[in-house]
Parts: C-alpha cells; sequence; structure tokens
C-alpha cells in the first residue's frame, strides 16, 4: 500500500487562490460602502443642524445629541412640525435637560481627570441664571409646568436604580430666584397609613409637579420596594399613597 502523499494539482490551488481573494476583494468593497454610508450619513447631519440661539416658540422636542461628530452631548431642539427634519443645536453641554415656560434646566457632567457635575438654569435666551454644583452623576432632571421650579435627581452611589446599594439624592430649587428649597428629599417627613414612616435606605427620584407648583410627585424606594409619594413643599412632608408605582408622571 502506497501511503505516501499527493500534492493538489495546480487547477485546485488557482481554484483555492481565486476564492480566496474573491473573499478578500468582497469584504474590502463592503468595508469601503459601510464606510461611504457613515460618511453620508455625518453629512446629511451636518447639513440639517443649525445654531440654537433659543427655545423656540412653536411646539418642539427638547433633546440631548448622543450621534457622533462635534455635536455629541450637545442640547438640540427639534420643531415638531419642521418639514425637512432640521435640529437647532446650542453651545451647551447636558447630560440630563428639560425645559417649560421657557425656562430650563441642564445638568452637565465635566468629564476629565477628575469629572465634576453641575447644574444650570438658563433663560428663553440659552442665558444661564444659577448655577449649582451636583453631588453626583445626573440621573433625572424635571420643571414644573409654569417655570418656577425645578428638581434634580443624582446618583450618590451606583449608577442604576436596580443596583444593589445604589443611593440617590433628588433636590428641589425655585428656579425664579436660584434657591435650593429642598437640598435633599430624605430631609422631609414621610407618613404611610397616617403614621411616620422611616428607614435608612430610603431613596427618591423621578419628581414631577402638580399644575399649581404647590406640591409633587414621586418614586420612594425603600427594602426593594417602590412606592408613589406626593409631596408637600410647603408642609416639607411626603404621603406614602400606593405601592408599585414608579416614575410618575403628570
Amino acid at each position: 500500500m502506497n501511503n505516501a502523499l499527493t500534492s493538489p494539482s495546480p487547477a485546485r490551488v488557482l481554484a483555492f487562490l481565486g476564492v480566496a481573494l474573491a473573499c478578500i476583494a468582497a469584504a474590502g468593497a463592503y468595508a469601503w460602502w459601510a464606510t461611504q454610508q457613515r460618511a453620508q450619513v455625518a453629512a446629511t447631519i451636518t447639513r440639517t443642524e443649525r445654531a440654537l440661539q433659543s427655545l423656540p416658540a412653536a411646539p418642539y422636542l427638547l433633546l440631548r445629541v448622543t450621534g457622533p461628530g462635534g455635536s455629541h452631548g450637545r442640547m438640540a431642539a427639534e420643531a415638531l412640525d419642521a418639514g425637512d427634519g432640521a435640529r437647532s443645536v446650542s453651545t451647551m453641554n447636558c447630560d440630563r435637560v428639560h425645559a417649560a415656560a421657557n425656562r430650563g434646566i441642564c445638568l452637565e457632567a465635566k468629564r476629565g481627570a477628575i469629572t465634576s457635575y453641575h447644574a444650570h438654569l438658563f433663560d428663553s435666551s440659552l442665558r444661564k441664571t444659577a448655577s449649582f454644583d451636583l453631588a453626583g452623576a445626573p440621573s433625572r432632571t424635571r420643571m414644573s409646568a409654569d417655570g418656577s421650579l425645578a428638581a434634580t435627581t443624582v446618583f450618590i452611589s451606583g449608577h442604576s436604580y436596580s443596583a444593589p446599594g445604589f443611593s440617590t439624592r433628588t433636590s428641589i430649587i425655585d428656579a425664579n430666584s436660584g434657591r435650593m428649597l429642598a437640598v435633599d428629599l430624605e430631609a422631609f417627613a414621610v407618613i404611610k397609613d397616617g403614621q411616620p414612616f422611616k428607614a435608612a435606605d430610603f431613596n427618591f427620584w423621578g419628581v414631577t409637579f402638580t399644575p399649581d407648583a404647590k406640591g409633587f410627585y414621586a418614586t420612594l424606594q425603600t427594602d426593594g420596594r417602590q412606592w408613589l409619594v406626593q409631596g408637600d413643599l410647603a408642609r416639607q412632608r411626603m404621603t406614602v399613597i400606593a405601592p408599585n408605582v414608579e416614575c410618575p408622571s403628570l
């Protein structure tokens, strides 16, 4: 029996090389096509961006740009009736942003060797009217419907409401004067079933204000459960009104 290995024929070698070269060429062509597509999308975004110099008068969406390019992280506005899909972009960097009644709030993370966090109140001309240092990473912010109040929530530890051991700080600001009305909602009294309710693991977030801006609703988490609370700013107290409710919105 002859166990010697036989060399492949020249025709088979050429066929293999042809298939390999075809695969390489196809991969290169796809990479070129994908690069061209990304360039076209980037060019389209650049062409349709305008400078945002004031809050629009017509109904609009206020947002944070998360796409690639020089506008990443900036506050932008899109008119709801814009037929061309154009976007107006400000020079303000915001991780969270909200506006109402020609006034807004921007939560900013200044990233670097040491990251710092800040809140900025601004008027209809996007002029900053007051600024505050924040104690942690921005999570949520909300203005009252009349623009008189602002709420901020930051993570003191952790970056997710589902992560064990996370801690939040939720504050309320008088947007007219720039004065802090509540540094931390954990300082408010909480009532549940007519009795004082308190635990070391209280965390609050998701503030939304009542239309008259005299009260608010929020999420309270303790012992792994979420509760809907109704807050009274003047009395600095909150009442638990329902279980298993998170991030109310009015």
